[in-house]
């Protein structure tokens, strides 16, 4: 878990990791103070990929950061335009992150994006149309990502 909105308004910028039990802090460094954002599993690389957000005076962001488990690594400035409520999921048939919609403050968004690892690419697909607060999951059993909101 990256950052996030606390109670009375309270944004963090603290990275913690759930053993099981019990939540443990295991990095003050990286994207900082953010929330809004979203962050996925890469399985192929093994690392954490996070995008997006609005940082402590509300401003979007449009960065990628990934977290290998021990460190924070800024992956990429440019790619899909700042915005937050957007939903990303791993797609394990094609072995890439993808992202769809959200907003950027004035409308919602209907953008599809994906990450190999190294930088942004625009997918050109039909999809649902522009919402924000969205989820995202893959359906391994028939290779498709299923969008729900």
């Amino acid at each position: 878990m990256q950052g996030g909105l606390g109670e009375g308004e309270t944004v963090y910028g603290d990275t913690q990791e759930w053993d099981g039990t019990q939540w443990r802090l295991v990095s003050s460094e990286g994207p900082g103070v953010r929330n809004h954002h979203a962050m996925v599993y890469d399985k192929a690389r093994g690392v954490m990929v996070l995008f997006g957000g609005q940082d402590r005076d509300i401003t979007l962001q449009g960065d990628t950061w990934e977290w290998d488990g021990m460190s924070w690594r800024r992956a990429a400035t440019s790619g899909p335009p700042a915005r937050v409520h957007h939903a990303m999921v791993w797609d394990d048939v094609r072995q890439r992150v993808l992202l769809y919609g959200g907003s950027n403050g004035q409308r919602d968004l209907a953008d599809f994006w994906e990450w190999d690892g190294s930088s942004w690419r625009p997918i050109s697909a039909q999809g649902p149309g522009a919402r924000a607060a969205h989820r995202v999951a893959f359906h391994g059993g028939v290779g498709k990502v299923y969008l729900y909101g």
